[in-house]
């Protein structure tokens, strides 16, 4: 698992980053079948798996429909994103992007100052 948050209900939230210019419909099976043997899964109240490839495919799509009603047996909620959805969300967080960069060094503090004026 790549990142989890304790929730105050103390089941979890588990993230898992893929690093992957194509995901198939297979891939994400492959993905969630890995996480239910895993140990997160008994504990886990919402899993997010987050993909740099597209899942905008019909194929990946309906793979997802599957994998969400499959979850939710389990009582665990689904979200899949990829690059544009993650694009779209940190958009909306324009000081979390900021200081992230700026902290990795990828931004310099004038740049930071024009991008807040």
């Amino acid at each position: 698992m790549d990142i989890f948050a304790r929730r105050a209900d103390g089941r979890y939230h588990c993230l898992q980053a893929k690093r992957h210019r194509n995901f198939s419909a297979t891939k994400l099976r492959d993905a969630i079948d890995l996480f239910l043997t895993g140990s997160w899964a008994s504990r886990a109240a919402h899993f997010t798996i987050a993909v740099q490839a597209s899942l905008r495919s019909v194929e990946v799509q309906e793979e997802i429909e599957l994998q969400v009603a499959r979850l939710s047996c389990r009582d665990i909620a689904f979200d899949a994103l990829d690059g544009e959805d993650l694009t779209e969300r940190l958009r909306a967080q324009p000081i979390l992007v900021d200081d992230f960069l700026v902290a990795l060094g990828l931004l310099r503090y004038s740049d930071k100052k024009s991008l807040t004026a």
